[in-house]
């Protein structure tokens, strides 16, 4: 852009950056769901091509919340201490942004009383179950199924 004085002597030149934030974009690293214990921790990146990426959660914290979006600084997400679902959001200095789910888990399987050996033996009587409770109570590590894995990750925690 080049302006002119009403005296048609003084001139300047100006360069003008014009915004398009359909053009913006953002993906996070992992893009999948998400399974954690209650307050572990894991690490998502993120690349935009338009500022950095600004971190959010619907419970639990980020830390930091904000990251260059070049995807080489990790956000550290540290689940909540109750489970349930979480999402998880970062959003480029412009409008895009991308969300994904963390499944929190307990290993108060029985719901009573926090953790104890009690829970243990609430996840040895969900071993090789599928239905969607089973599951919901004792699949631990997200994979689908109750089992060693499971059992592995409950007695590193315990």
């Amino acid at each position: 852009v080049t302006a002119t004085g009403s005296d048609a002597t003084t001139t300047g030149t100006a360069t003008v950056t014009v915004f398009n934030p359909a053009a913006v974009t953002i993906s996070v690293t992992p893009g999948i769901a998400q399974t954690l214990l209650t307050g572990k921790t894991v690490a998502f990146k993120a690349t935009t091509n338009y500022g950095n990426a600004t971190w959010s959660a619907t419970a639990g914290s980020f830390s930091p919340t904000s990251t260059p979006g070049d995807n080489a600084t990790p956000a550290t997400f540290t689940a909540p201490a109750t489970k349930g679902d979480v999402t998880v959001t970062a959003q480029s200095a412009g409008t895009a942004f991308q969300s994904v789910v963390v499944h929190v888990k307990s290993l108060d399987i029985d719901g009573v009383n926090g953790v104890d050996v009690r829970d243990l033996l609430a996840l040895m009587s969900l071993y090789g179950k599928t239905d969607a409770t089973s599951l919901a109570a004792g699949d631990l590590n997200g994979d689908g199924a109750i089992n060693d894995n499971d059992l592995t990750l409950f007695l590193a925690n315990f």
